[in-house]
């Protein structure tokens, strides 16, 4: 990545964080109840165990028999592995949560905020497309293959904020507080990206592994100040095509 490059997704995420200040000063916003856990050293442990158990199918699945599995970022395949080994991991949250006899909001998929995460998330989409100068290439027509990346790109942030801002992030800030939570919940996500970056370079491994934790940090912050995922799940899917474009 060039340094260009490198200033232009600080100021991507700069945009992202007054963005969303402004925006999120709408009464909208305002959490009309208050999300807690009744035993939330329990509910951490559950989620730490949970990303446990996935991170490490996922590492010997990628060092055993899916080595041979391309998985270059810049290309519509190489990403599809990562949108598997994500949906994969939902369902075992999904499964938990529904055993457990918790509500989807506990997830983050609060529905009082639903349309306002979406107005934010459509408002960091564009933030993104304006910033590399392709708002007007959105509207003259996007061919088949990138269109596939993009729906490709979406699976990927729905499901990663789902289980990471929504079910993991939410239960850490309620055992170690809001700001820990959003940085070892942003740890974790980076973390998780690991079987996908093994057949990266050392120093391009390293690279992404800060950008996507400084992403991540801003996206948790994100998902805290909007009170849903959906709003940084939508920035994430136009800003991950984006860069892969």
């Amino acid at each position: 990545m060039e340094r260009n490059d490198l200033i232009l997704f600080a100021s991507e995420l700069i945009g992202v964080i007054a963005v969303t200040l402004l925006l999120t000063l709408s009464p909208r916003f305002r959490q009309q109840r208050v999300l807690t856990f009744r035993y939330p050293r329990r509910e951490g442990i559950v989620a730490l165990s949970l990303f446990a158990v996935t991170l490490v199918t996922a590492i010997l699945f990628f060092t055993g028999p899916g080595a041979g599995i391309p998985r270059n970022p810049a290309t519509t395949d190489g990403i599809l592995p990562r949108l598997l080994m994500g949906a994969l991991a939902l369902m075992l949250y999904a499964l938990v949560l529904r055993l457990r006899k918790q509500p989807i909001r506990s997830a983050g998929w609060n529905r009082t905020h639903l349309m306002p995460g979406l107005q934010l998330g459509l408002a960091l989409g564009f933030l993104a497309l304006f910033l590399v100068g392709k708002i007007t290439t959105l509207f003259q027509g996007i061919p088949a293959d990138k269109g596939t990346a993009l729906l490709y790109w979406l699976g990927i942030a729905l499901v990663e904020e789902s289980i990471f801002r929504g079910y993991i992030q939410l239960r850490l800030s309620g055992w170690w507080g809001k700001w820990a939570g959003v940085a070892v919940t942003a740890a974790l996500s980076t973390l998780w990206l690991l079987p996908i970056w093994l057949q990266l370079p050392r120093e391009t491994a390293l690279l992404q592994a800060a950008l996507t934790f400084a992403q991540a940090l801003v996206v948790g912050w994100v998902a805290q100040r909007s009170n849903h995922v959906l709003g940084g799940a939508l920035y994430r899917a136009i800003s991950g095509w984006m860069r892969m474009l």
